[in-house]
């Protein structure tokens, strides 16, 4: 009997995006005024037009830092630019249609082992950069919840956030554990095989004896490219870092240059405040890409500067950019990787 077409990832990119256009379109419906058509009237097309420059100007840092983490961990493989902004286009997509962004990490490992790099320095890399977004939105959060006094939150909300930041701290420093002491995956792995109960399940199955043997061998070289990346001095592992707090801080301007293009002046650090503690918090809920979450939290915290007949028509150009755009050119690139596989 065959499967379903919708089914795995059509399932998921279906429930985001129904979740998300029912949300939009509820709150247009709720927030739509006469004002509203007036509001539009103010677009100055020159600052969409540099949204769009600016998202594809964010994927070419995302290229540009997988590229330096490849580096990092000594792959000799030299990827182009466009190769590595389209692996970040494909773990977009797979993250965004998948509960908690599950597919990120199986996707990016795919799209880097499709260009000959070994499976250990694919899954090093995706460690390292899941590591410095963790640890650049821990050092925000923690500025913002500790020393930033303006987002005007309430009681239950101000504990939502102090949640979210706690678990990104807790899971920051469980990858930043496995960075320094990479052996324990190997350890992990050499444990199991040896494990009385789980070899019984494995012995006299060739295949999956072989499977295993092989996930232990690029487990080890998960284990080499790690301390190579310590070993090939701070300023490798300096750089992602920087491109890490470029990336987020040009994808935190989305939201402030949109409204700007509607001639509002928005409190720019205040806007990209509520964006960190929006994100914290929509990485912990299990719906693809957060949404409907996404876009009703936005409208939630944004409503304090932004006129109400307008709110429905931003948070609809806010995800456009931030998630629309992306996941339909990761899609894309994830439908040509496929056909060039074949």
């Amino acid at each position: 009997m065959e499967a379903s077409p919708l089914t795995g990832r059509g399932r998921g990119l279906f429930l985001s995006l129904f979740l998300s256009f029912i949300s939009i379109g509820l709150l247009l419906y709720f927030t739509w005024e006469d004002d509203t058509l007036a509001s539009l009237e103010m677009l100055n097309p020159l600052g969409l037009l540099a949204g769009f420059f600016l998202v594809v100007g964010l994927w070419l840092v995302e290229g540009l830092r997988i590229k330096s983490l490849l580096k990092a961990v000594g792959s000799p493989t030299q990827l182009p630019l466009f190769y590595a902004a389209r692996a970040f286009l494909i773990t977009f997509f797979w993250g965004g249609i998948t509960p908690w962004a599950l597919g990120e990490w199986p996707a990016h490992i795919m799209a880097l082992t499709r260009r000959e790099v070994a499976p250990g320095q694919a899954a090093a890399v995706a460690l390292l950069r899941s590591l410095y977004t963790k640890g650049v939105f821990v050092i925000w959060s923690g500025i913002i919840i500790f020393f930033y006094n303006n987002l005007g939150v309430g009681i239950s909300t101000g504990r939502i956030f102090h949640g979210a930041f706690l678990a990104v701290a807790f899971s920051s420093f469980a990858y930043l554990l496995v960075m320094l002491k990479p052996g324990m995956v190997v350890f992990l792995l050499s444990l199991i095989q040896r494990f009385a109960l789980t070899r019984h399940l494995y012995e006299g199955n060739r295949g999956v004896t072989r499977f295993l043997k092989a996930l232990l061998e690029e487990a080890r070289r998960f284990r080499t490219s790690l301390k190579q990346a310590w070993q090939r001095g701070l300023l490798w592992l300096l750089l992602p870092v920087l491109l890490t707090v470029c990336y987020w801080a040009l994808y935190f301007s989305i939201a402030p240059l949109i409204l700007w293009s509607f001639g509002m002046n928005p409190p720019y650090i205040t806007a990209v405040s509520w964006q960190v503690m929006l994100f914290l918090v929509l990485s912990y809920i299990p719906l693809p890409g957060g949404s409907g979450a996404a876009e009703i939290s936005a409208a939630t915290l944004f409503v304090g500067f932004v006129p109400s007949p307008f709110i429905g028509i931003f948070i609809a150009a806010w995800r456009f950019f931030t998630y629309y755009l992306p996941l339909l050119c990761g899609g894309i690139a994830f439908l040509s990787f496929i056909r060039y596989q074949r």
